[in-house]
C-alpha cells in the first residue's frame, strides 16, 4: 500500500510541475522567449539561438533544432553532418535494403563542431556516398588514362564504346560506385595497363562445322638394278679324278663348294658340301657320273641344273669325270671343288680335282653417282610449302659419289655404299636400303636388286643412279624395275549450300590445287567460290601431313582441315553429291572428305546482317538512297548504286566500326549495287571485327534516312535468317581474345609475344594469334 500511495504522489509531483511549466509559458510569452523552471532550466536559455534552432512550445518543450544541427544532446548545440543510404545495411525485406540514411553512410565519422564527414579510404563526398575512382595520380584519376564515371553514366555511354544501345542504369549504387572507363590503350580496373591487340583464337573450332579432305598414296618402295653381263659364254669345266691304287676305288665320296669368294657370278655365296656319295668296287662311271651330279645339284649354292657330270672309266683304276658349270646359279669362273673319299676297307679312294677350262669372267670395279635434285620432295618444296617436319634430316640436293666397289663385293658392302651415297646415315635407319645379288643365266647376268624401303632421302619415285667403271669382260647397266611411288596431281572442290527457298545448291569448282596445297591456297579457292549468294562466307584451313606410321613411310599425302566461320550451325552435308574431282597422279591416289564435327550455336562466328533492296523505280543517285545509322552514328549517304567498296567505306568510317566484309548478290548471281532495279539485292554485312552480337543496322523514313521512291523495299535481316535475294543472316558469337589466346601480353607495351612462332606471328609487331599462312594483312581477329 505504502508503495502505491509514493507512486501517486510522483504523478501529482509530475502533473504539478507541468502545471507551472505552462503558466510560466504563458507569461513569458509577450516578453523574452526564454525558459526555466525545475524541468526546462537552462535547456533552450544558454545555447539556442536563431541560427540552431528554437524551443517548442507545450506543456513537455524541447529543442526543435535547425538542419544542420543536432537534436541530441536536446540543446542544439553539435552540428550535423551529412546523410546517404548506408553502404551496408540489414535487408529490411526481400528486395528492400539500404533504404535507410545515415550519418557519412556509414562510411565515415562526424565531425559535430564542424559538421562535416570524414571519410574512410576509398569513398568519398559530402555523406561519404560515392565510391573513390581508383589510379589517382597527382588528382587525376584512373592514372591519367580514363574517365572516372558512376554506374549510371558508364551505362550511358555503353553506345560509344562499342555500338550496342546504351543502358538506363538506376538500382541504389547508380550513382555512388564509380568506375574507370578507360581510353583507347589502356585497360584494367584503373587503366594502368597497356591494351594488346584482341582477336579470335584461330584453333579454336569448338562448335564450327569442320570437314576433312584427305590426300593418300599407297606406298610404293622403289627398286633399281645394276646389272653385270658377261660378254663372254664359256662355261667352266672341272675334272674329278678318283683313284682306288692298286685296285678298283671303294669308299665314301663328299664334295664341298665354297662360294664365298672368288665366283662372281655365283648367285648365293656359302659354303656347303655333298651327301656322302657311296663308290663301290667296280661301279660304271655313268652311274658314279649321275651320282654325283645329283650329289652336286642338291647343294644350295648350285641349285638344280646348276651341273651337268660326265665320265669314264675305272681306267688303271681311275675314274675321270668331268663337271661343267652350265647352271644360273654357277655362271662364269666358279672356284674349284674340293673333294674327300673315305675309302672303304680293303679299297683305297683318293681325290683329284683340275680345271680344264676356265669360265668366262668379268673384273674390274665400279662407282655409283646418285643426284637427287628434283626428287619430289626435296627440302625446298617442302619448306616452300610450309612443311618443315624433316627439315633437321633433309639435305640440300646435290650430286654425290659412293666409294669404288668390285664387282664380287659382299651384300654388306654394296648396302653400306648406297646406304652413304644417299646420306642416310644422318637418319640412323640401319637396313632402310636392302640389296640382294641374284644371276640371270640368259646373260649370264649378276644383278644388284637395290630396294629402297624406308627412309626420307628414298621415299617416292627416285632418280635412277648412274656409274662409272673400269671392268673388263663384261657391261654394267643400272636401271628401274619398280618406280616408287608419290601423291601428285591436282583435285577441286565445290560446296553444298541452302538457297533462300530451301532447295540444295552447289558452289562453282574450285581452281584445280596441287596435291600438296597450302592452307593458305586452299582457303583462297574456297572464297573465290563461296563469296557470293551461298552465304557461306569464310572459311579457316588448317593443314597436316595424312597420318603414317613413321614420317619414312609417308607419300606425300596431305590433310586439309576445313572449318566453317560464316555459317552459324549445322551445315549441309558434302555426302548429298559428289563434291571432289581428282586427277592425282600416283598408285592407289585418292583425296576423300569426310565430317569431322558438326556445327552447332556454339560455334564463334562474325555477325552477318543483310540489307535487302528493290527499287524498280530508282533512276537518279544523287538523291535516292538511304543513310545506315550504327547504334547512334549515322553513315554518309548511300546512292540505290553504291557499290560494295562504297558500303564498305561508309561502314567503317564511323567510330565503332573497324572493318566489315560486304557481299553483293541477287537470286542468280552477285549483284554489284545495293539496290536493284530489275532483281532485288541481298548485301551482306559481315563484321569481322564487332565481336558477338552488334548493334543492328537501322534506316528510318520518318528521320529523312531513307529516300526511295515509291513501291521501293529496304529492309535489314539479322540471323538466323535468309535475305530476301539470297545470302544467310547470322547471330554472332565470336569472342576476342588478348593476343587470340595464343600469346603472352605484355601490359607495360601493349605488344603481344607468341606462343609459337612456327605457327602464329604478330600483326605489325604487336597483334597475335595469326596463323603464319594466312592471307598478307590479316590480323588477330577472323577474316
Amino acid at each position: 500500500m505504502r508503495a502505491r500511495h509514493l507512486h501517486a504522489g510522483m504523478v501529482r509531483g509530475l502533473h504539478a510541475a507541468l502545471l507551472a511549466c505552462a503558466a510560466a509559458s504563458v507569461a513569458a510569452d509577450s516578453a523574452t522567449i526564454r525558459y526555466d523552471g525545475s524541468r526546462c532550466a537552462n535547456d533552450c536559455y544558454e545555447y539556442v539561438t536563431p541560427a540552431h534552432g528554437y524551443c517548442s512550445d507545450g506543456l513537455m518543450p524541447v529543442c526543435q533544432c535547425s538542419d544542420q544541427w543536432r537534436t541530441e544532446p536536446n540543446d542544439c548545440s553539435q552540428r550535423t553532418c551529412a546523410s546517404a543510404p548506408a553502404w551496408f545495411d540489414f535487408p529490411t525485406s526481400a528486395t528492400v535494403a539500404h533504404s535507410e540514411s545515415t550519418p557519412c553512410a556509414s562510411r565515415g565519422a562526424c565531425n559535430t563542431t564542424i559538421g562535416t564527414c570524414a571519410c574512410d579510404t576509398l569513398f568519398e563526398g559530402q555523406a561519404c556516398q560515392r565510391m573513390v575512382c581508383p589510379g589517382h595520380v597527382s588528382g587525376a584519376p584512373c592514372n591519367g588514362h580514363g574517365r572516372c564515371m558512376t554506374l549510371r553514366e558508364a551505362g550511358r555511354t555503353r553506345q560509344a564504346r562499342d555500338g550496342n544501345p546504351g543502358v538506363d542504369y538506376a538500382e541504389w549504387d547508380a550513382d555512388r560506385i564509380q568506375v574507370c572507363v578507360c581510353d583507347d590503350g589502356w585497360e584494367g580496373f584503373d587503366c594502368a595497363l597497356r591494351s594488346c591487340p584482341a582477336g579470335s583464337d584461330p584453333l579454336d573450332t569448338s562448335g564450327l562445322e569442320a570437314w576433312t579432305i584427305v590426300g593418300t598414296a599407297n606406298k610404293v618402295p622403289e627398286e633399281q638394278m645394276v646389272a653385270f653381263t658377261l660378254t663372254g659364254s664359256t662355261d667352266e669345266v672341272q675334272m674329278l679324278s678318283i683313284s682306288g691304287g692298286s685296285g678298283s676305288p671303294a669308299g665314301s665320296l663328299t664334295l664341298t663348294m665354297d662360294t664365298t669368294s672368288g665366283c662372281t657370278f655365283c648367285a648365293t655365296w656359302g659354303t656347303d658340301t655333298t651327301a656322302p656319295i657311296t663308290i663301290t668296287s667296280g661301279m660304271l662311271a655313268s652311274t658314279l657320273a649321275s651320282d654325283v651330279q645329283s650329289a652336286l645339284n642338291a647343294l644350295s649354292n648350285v641349285g638344280a641344273a646348276g651341273v651337268t657330270v660326265s665320265g669314264s672309266g675305272p681306267t688303271l683304276n681311275v675314274y675321270t669325270l668331268d663337271i661343267t658349270f652350265s647352271g644360273a646359279a654357277v655362271s662364269g669362273n666358279v672356284p674349284l671343288l674340293a673333294g674327300t673319299c673315305i675309302a672303304e676297307a680293303g679299297h683305297d679312294c683318293s681325290t683329284s680335282i683340275v680345271e680344264t677350262t676356265a669360265g668366262s669372267d668379268m673384273t674390274g670395279s665400279i662407282t655409283l653417282h646418285y643426284d637427287d635434285t628434283g626428287v619430289v620432295p626435296s627440302k625446298a618444296s617442302l619448306l616452300a610449302a610450309g612443311d618443315s617436319t624433316d627439315d633437321a634430316l633433309l639435305l640440300t640436293p646435290q650430286s654425290r659419289t659412293s666409294a669404288s666397289l668390285s664387282i664380287d663385293s659382299s651384300v654388306a658392302t654394296i648396302q653400306a655404299a648406297i646406304e652413304g651415297l644417299m646420306f642416310l646415315a644422318s637418319e640412323s635407319a640401319s637396313g632402310v636400303i636392302s640389296v640382294d645379288r641374284a644371276v640371270d643365266s640368259s646373260g649370264p647376268t649378276l644383278m644388284w636388286r637395290v630396294t629402297f624401303t624406308s627412309c626420307l632421302r628414298c621415299r617416292g619415285n627416285l632418280n635412277a643412279m648412274t656409274h662409272s667403271d673400269s671392268v673388263s669382260g663384261g657391261t654394267v647397266a643400272i636401271s628401274t624395275p619398280v618406280e616408287g611411288n608419290w601423291l601428285g596431281g591436282t583435285w577441286a572442290l565445290q560446296l553444298p549450300y541452302a538457297t533462300p527457298v530451301g532447295a540444295v545448291a552447289w558452289t562453282a569448282l574450285t581452281s584445280s590445287l596441287a596435291a600438296d596445297a597450302t592452307a593458305a591456297q586452299v582457303q583462297a579457292a574456297l572464297h573465290a567460290v563461296t563469296d557470293g549468294a551461298s552465304g557461306l562466307g569464310l572459311f579457316t584451313v588448317q593443314r597436316s601431313r595424312t597420318a603414317a606410321v613413321a614420317s619414312t613411310e609417308w607419300t606425300g599425302g596431305y590433310t586439309w582441315t576445313v572449318i566453317y566461320r560464316s555459317v552459324h550451325g549445322d551445315a549441309l552435308d558434302w555426302s548429298v553429291g559428289t563434291p571432289l574431282t581428282s586427277a592425282l597422279t600416283g598408285s592407289g591416289a585418292s583425296v576423300i572428305a569426310s565430317k569431322r564435327n558438326d556445327g552447332s550455336a556454339a560455334g564463334q562466328v562474325n555477325e552477318v546482317q543483310i540489307l535487302d533492296c528493290f527499287c524498280p523505280a530508282c533512276s537518279a543517285p544523287g538523291s535516292e538512297g538511304v543513310r545506315l545509322q550504327f547504334g547512334d552514328e549515322l553513315t554518309a549517304f548511300l546512292p540505290y548504286n553504291a557499290d560494295a567498296a562504297a558500303v564498305r567505306a561508309a561502314l567503317t568510317a564511323l567510330t565503332s566500326i573497324p572493318d566489315v566484309r560486304v557481299s553483293m548478290y541477287d537470286v542468280t548471281s552477285s549483284a554489284s549495287q545495293l539496290c536493284g532495279t530489275t532483281l532485288g539485292v541481298s548485301t551482306a554485312i559481315t563484321f569481322t571485327h564487332n565481336p558477338g552480337q552488334p548493334a543492328k543496322l537501322r534506316v528510318s523514313a520518318s528521320t529523312g534516312h531513307m529516300a526511295l521512291p515509291a513501291g521501293s523495299l529496304f529492309q535489314v535481316v539479322t540471323g538466323p535468317a535468309f535475305g530476301a535475294y539470297g545470302g544467310v543472316a547470322v547471330v554472332g558469337t565470336r569472342k576476342l581474345l588478348p593476343c587470340s589466346g595464343r600469346g603472352t601480353c605484355d601490359t607495360t607495351t601493349g605488344k603481344c609475344t607468341c606462343y609459337d612462332v612456327g605457327m602464329f606471328g604478330a600483326s605489325n609487331n604487336a597483334g597475335g594469334g595469326i596463323n603464319t599462312e594466312a592471307p598478307t594483312g590479316a590480323r588477330g581477329w577472323l577474316n
